[in-house]
C-alpha cells in the first residue's frame, strides 16, 4: 500500500538552512520508563529497537546505514507472489553487515485491492506457507514476522473471518510444524483504517507484538493511535511503530517537516512506555535526500541510548533474550 513512499524522495530535498538543534526544544527530553511485557524478542529494559526498509540496490549509496546501522532491516512480500529462493538474495546482503542485524518480514495477503486470505485460510496456499517458514528457517535469525499487515486497512480490504483463519493456519504451520521459535509474530493495523479494528485481531495466543502503521501528522494526532497503543499495554503487548517520511506537498520545508511530523513522532515515542521499536521504512533514502538539517537531526534523536541500534551479537542476543 505504501511502496510509493519509496519512490519521489526528491521532494524532501528541501533547502537546508543554518540552524542548531537541542533535542530539549521541540521534545520532551525524557523518556517514559519502558514497560517489561517479557514477549518473544522483546527487548528488556530502557530500549526501543531501531529498524529501516532494505536496499538491494548494490550501487546504492550506504554510507547512511554505515553512519546509523538500523538493529533491524523491513523487507515486503506477497505470499501468493512468494518466489521458492526468496530468502537467499536476503541471507547474502545481511551477511556482509559487520554488525549483527536482524529482519522484520512483512508478509501481506492481497496484492493492489485482491485479498487472498481466504485461500490461505482454505489451505489452498499451504506450499507457499512451508516455502515461507522454510526461508524463516534458512535465514537463521531472530524475526519480526508481520503477517497480513494493516489488517483494517480499506486498501487491502480484509474480511475479518478470512483474516483470522488465515493468520491461524500459517501460525500452526510456523510453530507446530516447522517449530520456528525465534520468530516474533506481529499484530499491525493501519492509523487511518477502519476502527473497528479488534474485529480482526487473531487472538493473544497467536500474537507477540502489536504494530501501528503511521504516515502522516494528522495519523499520529489520532485518537485510534493511542487508543491502539493503550489497549495493548493493557493486553500487555510491546508495541512497533511503523512509519514513514510524509509525501504530501505539506510540510514545505525542513522545518515544517521537523514541527508537524518528527517533534510529535517523538512525542509519542516519548509519552507510550509500551512502544519498544521503530521501523522508519525511508530511513536510508531520507538520510540521503532529505533535508540536511533535518537529516541530522534525527541522527542525534537516534543518538539517544534507548534507540538499540546495530550491536554485536552477544550483546543482542542478551537485550532480546532469544533461545
Amino acid at each position: 500500500m505504501h511502496n510509493k513512499r519509496f519512490i519521489c524522495l526528491l521532494l524532501l530535498g528541501w533547502t537546508a538552512c543554518a540552524t542548531t538543534y537541542s533535542p530539549t526544544e521541540e521534545t520532551p527530553s525524557v523518556f517514559a520508563s519502558r514497560s517489561d511485557f517479557l514477549q518473544r524478542l522483546e527487548p528488556r529494559g530502557e530500549r526501543i529497537l531501531f529498524g529501516s526498509g532494505i536496499d538491494f540496490d548494490p550501487f546504492a549509496d550506504s554510507s547512511a546505514l554505515e553512519r546509523t546501522q538500523p538493529a533491524y532491516y523491513e523487507v515486503i512480500y506477497d505470499l501468493a507472489d512468494l518466489p521458492y529462493d526468496w530468502h537467499l538474495p536476503l541471507r547474502e546482503l545481511i551477511a556482509r553487515h559487520e554488525n549483527y542485524v536482524f529482519l522484520q518480514v512483512d508478509i501481506r495477503l492481497g496484492h493492489e485491492g485482491r485479498p487472498h486470505a481466504q485461500a490461505v485460510a482454505n489451505g489452498q496456499l499451504d506450499e507457499a506457507i512451508d516455502g515461507l517458514c522454510f526461508g524463516l528457517q534458512q535465514l537463521g535469525r531472530p524475526i519480526f514476522l508481520r503477517l497480513a499487515p494493516e489488517a483494517n486497512s480499506p486498501y487491502n480490504d480484509y474480511d475479518p473471518e478470512s483474516y483470522r483463519g488465515a493468520w491461524l493456519r500459517v501460525v500452526q504451520t510456523l510453530r507446530d510444524r516447522w517449530q520456528l521459535r525465534n520468530i516474533a509474530l506481529v499484530w499491525s493495523v493501519a492509523a487511518n483504517g477502519y476502527s473497528d479494528y479488534m474485529t480482526f485481531y487473531p487472538g493473544d495466543a497467536y500474537v507477540d507484538w502489536w504494530s501501528i502503521d503511521i504516515y502522516t501528522p494528522a495519523e499520529l494526532r489520532q485518537r485510534t493511535t493511542r487508543a491502539f497503543i493503550a489497549s495493548a499495554a493493557e493486553r500487555s503487548y510491546p508495541v512497533l511503530l511503523e512509519a514513514a517520511t510524509p509525501m504530501s506537498k505539506t510540510p514545505k520545508s525542513g522545518d515544517e517537516l521537523w514541527r508537524l511530523w518528527f517533534t510529535p513522532l517523538f512525542e509519542l515515542l516519548r509519552q507510550q512506555s509500551n512502544i519498544k521499536a521503530l521501523t522508519y521504512r525511508d530511513w536510508a533514502d531520507f538520510s540521503r535526500l532529505g533535508d540536511g538539517v533535518a537529516v541530522e537531526r534525527f541522527r542525534l534523536e537516534l543518538s539517544d541510548p534507548i534507540y538499540q541500534k546495530a550491536t554485536e551479537l552477544n550483546d543482542l542476543r542478551w537485550f532480546l533474550e532469544w533461545e
